[in-house]
């Protein structure tokens, strides 16, 4: 079967994990439902397949992350949920070296970083539309 995603992009790998830290957060204070799970496996499926080819040890460490939340099914790992980790992952992805952690840690709430916000505009759409022409 071929994959879904045929391109690589760092920044949606950003994008990904950002909406699976959200997810993770809202799971945490309540709202663990199989829907809110499903999104987030697939969050966290959906980083690792755009960060292979361009930083293949990050992705087997969202790989490894993943599995030990999901070790059955859409059962989740309750005490493997770290939300610190997904400021890490995304402050490594931008090139910071100093992964010390956060001055406040993240618990339940989880504010993406400023770099993630003004990052430049992916151009997958771009690409993915000059392929189809």
């Amino acid at each position: 079967m071929d994959r879904i995603n045929t391109h690589e992009c760092k920044n949606c790998c950003i994008k990904h994990l950002s909406s699976a830290a959200v997810l993770a957060r809202e799971i945490i204070v309540g709202y663990d439902t199989p829907e809110y799970r499903m999104f987030l496996l697939g969050n966290l499926n959906e980083a690792q397949e755009q960060i292979t080819g361009v930083n293949d040890e990050i992705a087997t460490q969202i790989r490894e992350f993943r599995l030990a939340l999901f070790t059955d099914g859409l059962e989740l790992n309750r005490p493997k949920m770290d939300l610190d980790w997904f400021l890490r992952t995304i402050r490594l992805l931008q090139g910071e070296t100093d992964l010390a952690p956060s001055v406040r840690p993240l618990r339940a709430v989880v504010t993406p970083p400023r770099a993630v916000a003004s990052a430049a505009p992916c151009n997958c759409r771009k690409k993915e539309q000059s392929a189809q022409a």
